[in-house]
């Protein structure tokens, strides 16, 4: 008889693939044998649910504000290896009718679970506990402002923050009556700590804040589930500027800087953007008219800061002030009134040659030494609209060659003018 070779049957590769698919099927066929026998397990910690769609409390407006107890056990019968398979998220546990909801209050109510896949030969056996309480009551609505939270946030050295920015800046919100009537505002806290020298965008956590300033709890409200909480904390550069201005209707020879003007305040504080602050140096307020500058005489500026940036002390308003302890007012009636710039298709001849009670004021010893001889009087046509006839027009009086002193007011004379042929 010849020897038995096993390693010449494996040899024969189809063999080979035939009797394993073979043993494979004898295998399940045994598994599946062994494991179709019957049991039943008990499933811990089901979340209990309670949809008011559809129902008669909704209807009413009524909503589950509150349930005891919020999970159960359930205890479920089948096939040993399907039931096995088998967790507390696969099952739905709610009530198995609302139709004694009828007001608002706390209700009794029997329970039913169900399989969110059903499976052949599984069934759910008991609840427990069967009952459950559920509280109802009135929905309502609300639009609340939120309101930014950043405990923790902090600006580096010469920079300044603004307001943080709630995104969103309302919020539309439902719940129970009684919780929303309390409900006074949202906050949204950045829980996250940091130092910063440039804007910056934070996620954040709202918490809902009832009127007496406590903290509500916000599983009783509802929102829209796809809204972001962000919070915007805006950070600008910040900087000292002086504040400047120009004098205009004075002298070519006249040192404005013996004036010794105060400005109150002298400097003011802004921010914005790096490249923004950067290229600013002063800030310019405007111009004092020569004209206008009387003894006791002050001014008071707008301060407008350049766009987009921040007047950080929120001043709006500068004043200009002189020490007049040393100056005096002496009046001279002006004469020899000359013309400039005459256009040359016209003649133009002065009907009144003498400007009298000229206002001058100046330092004490400027005005004691001023002369009329040093007084002189322009009428200057660049800028005057001739017409033939008589006709109004301004008369710019000033000194020649003297320092300390200069004319208030505005004076005018009379003109005629001709055109020629």
């Amino acid at each position: 008889m010849e020897k038995f070779n096993l390693d010449g049957i494996f040899s024969n590769k189809k063999f080979t693939i035939v009797i394993s698919i073979f043993i494979a099927f004898v295998v399940w066929l045994f598994t599946a044998m062994v494991n179709d026998s019957s049991g039943s397990i008990t499933i811990y910690n089901v979340p209990v649910t309670c949809d008011v769609r559809n129902t008669q409390a909704e209807q009413l407006s009524l909503d589950v504000v509150d349930m005891e107890p919020k999970t159960v056990a359930v205890t479920i019968r089948g096939p040993k290896y399907k039931i096995g398979l088998i967790s507390n998220k696969d099952i739905v546990v709610s009530p198995v009718s609302m139709i004694n909801v009828t007001n608002e209050g706390k209700y009794d109510i029997e329970l039913i679970a169900s399989l969110k896949s059903p499976k052949r030969d599984v069934y759910i056996d008991e609840i427990e506990p069967q009952f459950a309480s559920f509280s109802f009551d009135s929905i309502s609505t609300k639009t609340v402002t939120l309101i930014a939270d950043t405990p923790n946030i902090k600006v580096d050295s010469g920079y300044v923050s603004d307001s943080a920015v709630c995104q969103p800046e309302k919020l539309f919100v439902s719940g129970p009556k009684q919780a929303i009537d309390k409900l006074d505002h949202v906050k949204l806290v950045v829980d996250v700590s940091a130092n910063l020298n440039t804007s910056r965008t934070f996620e954040a956590t709202p918490k809902f804040m009832s009127i007496d300033g406590f903290e509500m709890d916000a599983s009783v409200f509802k929102y829209n589930d796809d809204i972001k909480f962000m919070v915007n904390v805006p950070v600008y550069k910040e900087k000292q500027i002086p504040l400047k201005f120009m004098y205009k209707n004075s002298s070519n020879h006249f040192n404005t800087d013996l004036l010794h003007a105060t400005i109150s305040p002298e400097y003011i504080n802004i921010a914005g953007s790096p490249d923004v602050i950067d290229a600013i140096n002063e800030l310019n307020l405007g111009y004092i008219d020569m004209r206008e500058l009387d003894i006791g005489k002050s001014f008071i500026f707008n301060v407008k800061v350049p766009s987009g940036c921040k007047n950080i002390d929120r001043i709006d308003a500068a004043t200009l002030s002189f020490d007049c302890s040393n100056w005096k007012a002496r009046n001279f009636s002006v004469s020899d009134v000359k013309l400039s710039n005459v256009p040359s298709d016209y003649d133009v001849t002065i009907n009144s040659s003498v400007i009298k009670d000229v206002k001058f004021i100046g330092f004490s010893d400027a005005i004691d030494n001023l002369n009329a001889s040093d007084i002189t009087a322009t009428v200057d046509l660049i800028n005057v609209s001739i017409k033939e006839g008589k006709q109004i027009v301004p008369v710019s009086v000033e000194t020649v060659n003297k320092d300390g002193v200069w004319a208030v007011g505005e004076y005018k004379c009379s003109i005629t003018s001709k055109k020629n042929n």
